[in-house]
Parts: C-alpha cells; sequence; structure tokens
C-alpha cells in the first residue's frame, strides 16, 4: 500500500474486518474481533490475522490470515480443546475452503484500496466487531 506511514498500522483491523464479514456471510454466525487481530466465537478462537508492513520507497505489506474451517474437536491439542473452535464445529458440517478464500478474497479486495487507508466506515465496522469481544468477556 502506497499510504502514508501513520496509517499503515490500520491494515490488520481492515483485513480482520474483511474475514469476520466473511465468516458471517459464509457461515451465518455472529463473529467479534478480539483486538488487535484476532476473531473468536462464543469465547473461543477461531482466527487471527498476522500482517508484516514496511512504508517508504520499498514500501510492502504481507498479510497472513488463518482460519479453522474444517476442524473437528480432536484435532486441537488438549491444551485448546476448550479454547479454540472451527467453523465445522460452529455450523455442524465441512464447509467448502476454497468457496470460502473467493469470498474473502472478494470481500477484502472490495475495501482494499493501495492508494488510500481504509475507509471510516471500515474502521467504525472493526470497533463494532471489537466492542462485541468486549461484551462477550464481560459476560463469561
Amino acid at each position: 500500500p502506497q499510504w502514508p506511514a501513520h496509517q499503515i498500522d490500520q491494515i490488520t483491523p481492515m483485513v480482520s474486518v474483511s474475514v469476520a464479514d466473511t465468516v458471517i456471510a459464509f457461515a451465518g454466525v455472529e463473529v467479534a474481533i478480539k483486538p488487535p487481530n484476532d476473531i473468536y466465537f462464543g469465547g473461543r478462537k477461531l482466527g487471527g490475522i498476522l500482517t508484516e508492513a514496511r512504508t517508504g520507497t520499498d514500501c510492502y505489506a504481507v498479510v497472513g490470515i488463518g482460519l479453522n474451517v474444517n476442524h473437528c474437536a480432536g484435532d486441537f491439542p488438549q491444551s485448546l480443546a476448550t479454547r479454540a473452535t472451527s467453523l465445522a464445529q460452529i455450523v455442524g458440517w465441512k464447509l467448502d475452503r476454497e468457496i470460502l478464500a473467493v469470498q474473502l478474497l472478494n470481500n477484502l479486495g472490495s475495501i482494499y484500496s493501495p492508494i488510500a487507508a481504509p475507509t471510516a466506515e471500515v474502521l467504525n465496522r472493526y470497533e463494532d466487531l471489537s466492542r462485541r469481544w468486549e461484551c462477550a468477556t464481560l459476560r463469561t
């Protein structure tokens, strides 16, 4: 991205919104963002985003997205069994990962611009999804 250096940290929130909105649309479940980069459902981690970016003359951003899609409960180590989940566990059936990936890339493409940082609407959506995490944390 050719964004101003002070806005480069908005990549992770932008991608987090894209991932969360894709899961919501694809699986029909409400998720929350645990700031700055984790996706949660029902107090359990569903996925996460890692970003490395550099500004200046050779600017770049590399974004890694991890999303538990078709894992069964037994696929997680015992230490994560009560803290992690997958879309298949949530909806009760296996999902097509390729279709999910295409939808995610389409969603990301609709809000990403190489010349402009995310819009206020995207950043407000991040704040809204993050507040859901705060509410879920207080209830558990």
